[in-house]
């Protein structure tokens, strides 16, 4: 298991908040409520060291935020020890996202707390909450898969592909295979891409390792489509 990290006896906590249209970015009154609620909060708790960091127009779908990224690389170097949300789908569209950042927390030695559901890391009541909440993800997840699984054999039985492929360009996906066919890993071939500043699928700046996997999956998938095709063709 990986030694977590000593907690700063006076973290700095990093209020984060998020919009995801364009008319909240505009108006501002999403962002200012997000900041006031934990200003407040703040105050409450004796917090002085804060640091608010914002994602303004950017989805909850994917953790492919600049803000977020920043918060996360503060928390897990040890410069900020709290990250504080108003509340779940600010920080994660589902509890399967909120289960990950949860899982990020207590393996770097840092607190998440939220105002709505109340989760607060930095008691063992809070703790209880969020991995009771982390449990019922991890249910709902086995469970999805095992029905995806079960959809996925019945398609390819028939010569089909289950899922959309990545929405990814031809080229960036034949780049991606060949470096994995030169011996690169995953998160090799994330950084490499990363570095050459090839726009992610959703046009963000970091590619991650997980969206890697699946273009290779996708990947594998349609070569062995390809050859089930091939077998059923008359010879």
């Amino acid at each position: 298991m990986a030694k977590r990290k000593p907690r700063p006896s006076s973290p700095r906590v990093i209020l984060y908040t998020r919009v995801s249209t364009d008319e909240q970015v505009e108006s501002g009154l999403s962002l200012e409520a997000q900041r006031a609620d934990l200003e407040v909060e703040a105050a409450r708790r004796g917090w002085t060291d804060l640091e608010v960091i914002t994602d303004a127009g950017e989805s909850a779908a994917t953790n492919d935020r600049p803000g977020l990224h920043r918060a996360l690389a503060l928390l897990e170097a040890g410069e900020a020890g709290v990250l504080a949300v108003t509340q779940l789908d600010r920080l994660a569209r589902s509890t399967f996202g909120f289960a990950s950042l949860m899982e990020a927390a207590e393996r770097q030695g840092w607190a998440l707390v939220m105002l709505a559901p109340n989760v607060d890391m930095t008691t063992p009541e809070g703790k209880f909450i969020a991995h009771v909440m982390a449990a019922a993800a991890e249910l709902e997840r086995a469970m999805i898969a095992k029905r995806t699984r079960a959809a996925a054999r019945a398609k390819r039985a028939k010569g089909q592909r289950s899922g959309r492929p990545p929405a990814i360009p031809p080229e960036v996906r034949a780049k991606i295979t060949r470096l994995h066919a030169d011996g690169m890993t995953p998160g090799a071939i994330a950084r490499r891409l990363t570095d050459e500043r090839i726009p992610t699928m959703r046009g963000g700046r970091t590619w991650q390792r997980s969206t890697i996997q699946r273009v290779l999956a996708s990947v594998a998938l349609d070569q062995e489509l390809e050859a089930a095709r091939a077998e059923r063709r008359p010879r």
